[in-house]
């Protein structure tokens, strides 16, 4: 496939592109055009890359990680609050502060609070605990209950997220 087929892609620049982007996306030796790739289908904001940008945010090279976390932020898809929020503990100051970025644009307020909750039963102990932090800046009061849940968990820092998140809601159940 010719280096210019990504650049022919995003002229086209619709859902048509999609497939073939997440094709190229998926080719081994196209593993220098990745971002370039993550960066098309952000662009086009299909939700139908979502899973294979997920992926590519276990490359090894930074530039892609960065593009497809950018991608998802821009896409706005629910399946990659967990992969974003990993991605907040990426090896790459550059990853971790589009991370950053894309997390904010993705969450927007009260309508993540259902999606914060479900990531409050994360395995991984960072997605808990900045899920919880997330729910205590937004603020909504159906997190109380689950957030009081946490506050048994067995990560010892996680818990103190939660105590936060409660005080800022500042609902008596939380007492």
């Amino acid at each position: 496939v010719p280096s210019h087929a990504v650049d022919a892609l995003r002229e086209i620049g619709d859902e048509r592109a999609v497939e073939p982007l997440i094709q190229l996306l998926k080719d081994e030796n196209l593993r220098l055009k990745a971002g370039a790739i993550a960066e098309v289908l952000g662009e086009i904001g299909d939700k139908r890359a979502v899973e294979p940008l997920i992926q590519l945010l276990k490359d090894e090279d930074e530039y892609n990680r960065k593009n497809a976390v950018e991608a998802l932020g821009k896409i706005g898809d629910a399946r990659a609050i967990e992969p974003l929020i990993s991605a907040l503990n990426d090896e790459s100051r550059d990853v971790r502060e589009e991370a950053e970025a894309a997390w904010e644009k993705l969450i927007g307020g009260k309508r993540a609070v259902v999606t914060l909750i479900q990531a409050l039963k994360a395995e991984d102990s960072n997605v808990r605990a900045k899920a919880a932090a997330t729910l205590g800046d937004i603020g909504d009061k159906r997190a109380v209950e689950p957030l009081v849940h946490l506050l048994k968990d067995e990560d010892e820092w996680v818990p103190s997220h939660a105590v936060d998140a409660l005080r800022e809601i500042g609902d008596e159940r939380a007492v």
